[in-house]
């Protein structure tokens, strides 16, 4: 990128600083808490649907979810996995996560599927025994669209529509909008089961 590139938004903003202001505050106060609003009901929705565990709790930018079925969590109340929303390098990125969420900022937004190697033993072993498992152990799940990130971690991405963006937030409807991350945790619940073969061919090595 040129010098006048890199100068060309700092120009733009400060040409039109009264109308950035305007609308950084207008998306800070009125945008985010009303699609904030939205995800938790949809959130919560679908884990009474599907009778699972899970959270919805307030976030920088975006309501943090996480959610796992009841069969990962033991009898004295600990997991041995859960999946979280997120994106895909949350320590990379400078952008809006809503941006990301529509597509639209320097990352991806998805569900990761997070292991807690110490329900099974402790971190070396775990990372042991991950790295020694068979090619095919996760074949199925990058299949599914899963991306090993390392360590047992796997991600995939999903992006909500933006031709409508502007409409939905006019009309007050959001379900068209949605119908991708639906279809994602929809997935989330057909892929429970490869998860399971994933974590037993684990604990059975370890």
């Amino acid at each position: 990128m040129s010098h006048d590139q890199s100068k060309r938004p700092g120009q733009l903003i400060l040409q039109n600083l009264q109308l950035f202001d305007q609308a950084a505050v207008y998306f800070e106060r009125e945008i985010v808490p009303s699609l904030n609003a939205e995800l938790s009901n949809l959130f919560k929705n679908w884990l009474e649907e599907k009778l699972w565990l899970g959270a919805v709790s307030a976030g920088a930018e975006l309501h943090e979810f996480w959610c796992a079925p009841v069969h990962w969590r033991d009898e004295n109340q600990n997991w041995k996995a859960w999946f979280e929303l997120d994106v895909r390098d949350p320590n990379e990125t400078s952008s809006y996560r809503l941006a990301s969420l529509f597509g639209l900022g320097d990352t991806q937004y998805g569900f990761r599927f997070c292991p807690e190697p110490s329900y099974f033993s402790d971190k070396r072993s775990w990372n042991k025994v991950v790295g020694a498992l068979d090619a095919n152990t996760g074949l199925e799940l990058g299949k599914r669209g899963w991306v090993h990130e390392g360590k047992g971690w796997y991600f995939r991405s999903f992006q909500l529509s933006e031709e409508k963006i502007a409409d939905a937030w006019n009309d007050d409807d959001w379900g068209y909008t949605f119908e991708a991350l639906n279809k994602s945790l929809e997935q989330l619940a057909e892929d429970v089961g490869l998860f399971d073969q994933f974590l037993n061919s684990i604990e059975e090595k370890l």
